[in-house]
């Protein structure tokens, strides 16, 4: 599959990072282990401040979400983000081989063709691509893929309108160094656990490492997320004291009752711990209530508007009703009462009783063995019918030769004798039994059903003077008159149907507490007015008017004050639940201690002699504003922007990216998108150097636009044996995204002999027209380029090389110089002109389309060429 997409055959080498130098835990090891163990909000913290570097603000509204959830602070219903299980999102797979073998099929970044793909090879991999080229493109679907401290946005196609609003997808393809390759696919958002091994450098992951307002100018890779990780707390910190503020208000609701009072008394001490239940329940204000306070008020009225003699006649007539309607409680009860049912059922075992008599009568007088419902009810009503029509027609009848009543035929002797037996049944003490007990049962039916269960008919007097001293228990009484009738209906259903099994059981729930506390109350207010105490039942009337019409205000803004308390107990709970970044740094100086005072200060050490970058920090940690702050301190306190150029604190950012990923065990491959930005010639050779060492150890990929780094890439790696793959992204007809497998401007060594000119002069013989003229110029092309490379390597003795200045004055001594050798690279020159462009001054290759017999001529030429000028100056 692989060699289809012109991947060089080769395997991923093992570590060559010997196991003393390895600690046993990496910082990201560390780092999944304690998401392991810290809650939702914290692990969301962490796990995006190791993907991101810095939460975006829709990030820390996602941390402050899960808090509230996990603190209890929320309504429990808001939808929450998802929570990676890994901080990031790393497998542990310390010593298993993988490389990346290519990607492919990317749909929906950019403006990049599907059909583009990029090959990479087992050690060193160059992609060089102009600005807008579409370099990017590819390099930020390796950053969304694999592990990258950056999280750059795929942008979807521009050139095109109706590209579809869907994540990114690309494919990929890894070897693991144990089998066939694998085929990875990527959907944007999603995190694969083998392409976590692979390494990514950019811009943003330089800067992070770089501290821009404190004194520790510069943090190992991994620990700017403790930094993240206390600035998120305190982002969360303010929003809940935010919050707090918002709904810390004062308590006006006292400002709604007019006169001292219970009601009145509670709200104006509303706190935390205020009863909510017992609140709505004095909220409740309904008819009910309603006319208990208009009855209130005219009590007040009449105490004072009348004597209390005529007050006093009114209540005992009050008196004398209630005790009616206790006497009529009673009587109900006992009605439905278990001794009354226990009368319900004798009636129905003796009616049934009585039935099986009269139908045993009927089938012993009359049976046929054909005939099953002889003696049975309808058989009874049968022959009573039938014995009355019987009558009618005579008294004498049946006798022998009478018509029979249904077919009219004669009767024989036999069926008269057996119609006057059937007819004496009627008479028989059986039946006469079942009739009696019958009439009773339908009586005592008839008795339940006319009976009035409504305790307080809605046109009574009673009803009307009792709803004005006590409505509730209008109420409490209109429900057990409800009970009364609901048994009373059941009864006779059971009755009707002689079902004993399903008559009604149980007792009733009776208003005898509420009677007699009405009683009681009437006679208090009486034997208050006998006593003179006027003045005292006037003041208890009007305190409870006071509490009603409180009620009645209260029921009104029930909904303001529950809701102050319940945000006065969230301000409790949210004041106890503050995050504290103490869960940070514990872990920070943990880890710390733990990784850094080990090999890693040493690898620091090393990479940085090797990036030819000076380390003027000491090893410190310092306590700063309740957090820890850990990293190497610029020695003299100075800033990092202060000491160091840029290409200084670049170097020092991909010497402490080499250590990390030397480090950890479980780093494969690593990426490099454009490292040498903005550098100089010297640090760019120093970061050439080691990107092709560390080509030896490790897959090295390598984007970037910067062709004298690119050829100082190729040529490290040609001088030290490494392999090497180039590929060049361009722009063609406008549209980024074009992929030259195996082809850069630094590939030169390929030119040095004619190979791939003749590569593609068979290719022109095979094909045909506008393909044949292309393969033709593509050849001369090469060749052209071969010819610099003469006159580089061979003619001038590779004293001087292309995109670097130094000159080897060693070789010049080597030089030959041959005017002919001269005469004919120019000659040359112009004739390939010929080919790639249609048009010479050589009368050989005037006129006429460009044809793969002058190409072969050409390469003839140049073949004699390089001999000629290699000879070297004796």
């Amino acid at each position: 599959m692989m060699n289809e997409l012109g991947a060089v055959g080769e395997r991923l080498a093992a570590s060559q990072v010997t196991l003393d130098e390895l600690p046993q835990t990496s910082i990201w090891d560390e780092l999944n282990s304690w998401g392991k163990s810290i809650v939702a909000w914290q692990r969301h913290i962490i796990s995006h401040a190791v993907r991101d570097g810095m939460l975006s603000s829709e990030r820390i509204d996602e941390v402050y979400r899960l808090f509230l959830r996990e603190k209890g602070l929320d309504k429990g219903d808001e939808e929450l983000p998802d929570v990676p299980e890994s901080v990031t999102g790393r497998a542990a797979v310390e010593g298993t081989p993988l490389a990346l073998q290519a990607v492919r099929s990317l749909n929906n970044v950019n403006a990049i063709p599907d059909v583009s793909h990029l090959t990479f090879g087992p050690q060193l991999t160059v992609i060089y691509g102009q600005n807008g080229a579409g370099k990017t493109g590819f390099s930020r679907v390796l950053s969304r893929a694999c592990f990258s401290r950056s999280s750059p946005q795929i942008i979807r196609n521009i050139y095109y309108d109706d590209a579809p609003d869907t994540p990114a997808t690309a494919q990929f393809i890894i070897d693991r160094g144990n089998g066939p390759d694998e085929e990875v696919t990527f959907t944007d958002g999603d995190e694969h656990s083998d392409l976590k091994r692979v390494s990514v450098f950019d811009s943003f992951v330089a800067r992070i490492h770089l501290a821009k307002e404190n004194e520790l100018g510069f943090q190992p890779a991994g620990f700017d997320v403790f930094d993240e990780a206390i600035r998120a707390i305190g982002l969360i910190t303010q929003k809940l004291e935010a919050d707090i503020s918002q709904k810390t208000r004062p308590n006006k609701f006292n400002q709604l009752f007019s006169d001292p009072g219970p009601i009145a008394e509670q709200i104006d001490a509303l706190n935390h711990k205020s009863d909510l239940a017992a609140l709505s329940a004095l909220a409740i204000f309904g008819d009910a209530e309603q006319e208990r306070l208009d009855e209130l008020a005219r009590q007040e009225k009449g105490l004072l508007a009348k004597s209390p003699v005529e007050t006093v006649k009114a209540l005992a007539t009050a008196k004398t009703d209630i005790e009616a309607l206790q006497k009529k409680v009673t009587e109900f009860a006992g009605k439905f009462a278990e001794a009354a049912l226990e009368e319900a059922r004798g009636l129905l075992d003796e009616h049934q009783a009585v039935l099986l008599a009269a139908f045993k009568a009927g089938s012993d007088i009359v049976s046929n063995p054909r005939l099953s419902q002889t003696g049975s009810a309808g058989w009874d009503d049968f022959v009573l019918s039938s014995r009355k029509l019987g009558q009618t027609e005579g008294d004498t009848y049946p006798e022998e030769g009478d018509p029979c009543l249904l077919c009219h035929r004669p009767l024989d002797a036999p069926s008269a004798t057996l119609i006057n037996r059937m007819w004496g049944f009627l008479d028989h003490e059986a039946r006469k039994s079942a009739v009696a007990a019958d009439e009773r049962l339908n009586a005592y039916i008839a008795q339940i059903r006319a009976l009035d269960c409504a305790l307080l008919p809605g046109d009574s007097r009673i009803r009307a003077d009792l709803s004005k001293i006590n409505p509730a228990l209008v109420s409490e009484i209109d429900e057990v008159s409800a009970s009364f009738d609901g048994r009373r209906n059941a009864l006779v259903a059971t009755l009707e149907i002689g079902a004993r099994a399903e008559l009604p059981t149980g007792d009733f729930n009776l208003p005898n507490e509420a009677l007699a506390k009405a009683l009681e109350e009437i006679e208090v207010q009486a034997a208050a007015l006998r006593d003179g105490k006027f003045d005292e039942l006037l003041a208890k009337l009007k305190a409870e008017h006071i509490a009603l019409r409180q009620r009645q205000v209260l029921s009104k803004n029930i909904g303001d004050v529950v809701a102050h308390v319940e945000d006065l107990v969230w301000i409790v709970k949210a004041g106890g639940s503050r995050p504290s970044p103490r869960f940070v740094t514990d872990r920070q100086k943990i880890v710390f201690e733990k990784l850094i005072e080990g090999n890693y200060k040493k690898r620091l050490k090393d990479e940085c002699a090797k990036l030819d970058c000076s380390l003027p920090f000491d090893f410190k940690a310092r306590g700063s504003a309740g957090k820890t702050l850990r990293g190497f301190k610029a020695k003299g306190g100075h800033k990092p922007d202060e000491i160091f150029s840029e290409g200084e604190q670049r170097a020092l950012s991909l010497a402490d990216f080499l250590t990390e990923v030397n480090l950890n065990p479980t780093s494969a491959a690593i990426v490099l998108d454009d490292p040498v930005t903005s550098l100089d010639h010297q640090r760019k050779i120093s970061i050439a150097r080691r990107l092709v060492e560390e080509a030896g150890v490790r897959q090295v990929i390598v984007f970037t636009h910067d062709l004298v780094f690119l050829t100082l890439l190729s040529d490290y790696a040609e001088n030290t044996g490494h392999s090497v793959v180039g590929h060049w992204i361009e722009r063609h007809s406008g549209m980024p995204g074009h992929v030259n497998i195996d082809e850069t401007p630094a590939n030169t060594r390929i030119y040095r002999k004619t190979t791939k000119a003749k590569e593609f002069l068979e290719r022109a013989r095979k094909a045909d027209g506008r393909e044949k003229v292309d393969l033709v110029r593509s050849g001369a092309g090469a060749l052209r380029r071969t010819i610099e490379e003469v006159v580089l390597v061979h003619l001038f003795k590779d004293t001087v090389r292309r995109w670097n200045e130094q000159i080897r004055l060693g070789a010049v001594s080597k030089i030959s110089w041959s005017d002919e050798v001269a005469d004919e690279i120019v000659a040359l020159q112009d004739d390939t002109s010929r080919l790639l462009e249609g048009h010479s001054n050589s009368d050989e290759f005037s006129g006429g389309m460009p044809d793969e017999d002058g190409l072969a001529r050409l390469i003839a030429r140049v073949d004699a060429l390089i001999e000629k000028a290699k000879i070297e100056r004796r």
